[in-house]
């Protein structure tokens, strides 16, 4: 959200059409369809597996007239597929959860499967629906609550979104970042405690 302000705007004005000053709950969900591209577009953006879990074939196979044997070791690179141009529009690089949503605003189901974000077949994350669950909710109760600004490195200089690099390791991670969170207009600490406090119910 530190990278793409407007995004987090366009969340956050969204979440204010729907909300209308209470906090978010389950009861929201797929309602707010801003919410839904940005959760896809997390995913599909910088996915925190890029080459997933290698699988190895039980069995000989046929891939568009390659011979693949018994024992091949097979790798879903995430990073390329989430990278289609034909699938997601020619600027891939960039966080635009509008890639997600249909003209009329509603998610476009032709592009929101980032399954691929969990991993294939047998081994594939068990969890993807609560992760998708909890990326939903957290998303949506955090941009509810606060602005996220003054991004800076851990040096105290600004971050440059050209310059922001993501670990090449099995698992990518962004790099240690300071920012505030920075309470929006109408909301109170109280509310934000008191929104925990129903939530426990």
């Amino acid at each position: 959200m530190l990278l793409y302000p407007e995004a987090q705007g366009k969340a956050q004005r969204a979440l204010d059409s729907v909300l209308h000053g209470r906090f978010p709950n389950f009861g929201d969900y797929g309602k707010i369809p801003y919410i839904d591209a940005l959760v896809h577009e997390s995913l599909r953006w910088n996915p925190i597996a890029p080459l997933g879990l290698f699988h190895a074939l039980k069995e000989d196979d046929e891939y568009m007239g390659y011979i693949l044997p018994k024992g091949s070791i097979c790798v879903g690179n995430v990073w390329a597929m989430f990278r289609d141009e034909d699938r997601y529009g020619t600027q891939v690089d960039e966080f635009i959860p509008e890639r997600f949503l249909k003209d009329d605003g509603t998610i476009d189901q032709n592009r929101a499967n980032t399954s691929g974000a969990f991993g294939f077949g047998r081994r594939a994350c068990a969890g993807e629906s609560i992760v998708r669950d909890f990326a939903w909710i957290v998303f949506a109760s955090i941009l509810t609550a606060y602005e996220i600004v003054d991004g800076t490195d851990m040096g105290g200089q600004p971050l440059d979104q050209s310059k922001i690099e993501f670990s090449n390791d099995f698992i990518s991670s962004p790099p240690y970042i300071k920012c505030r969170f920075r309470l929006r207009p109408g909301v109170s600490e109280s509310m934000i405690y008191n929104a925990a406090e129903e939530a426990k119910l």
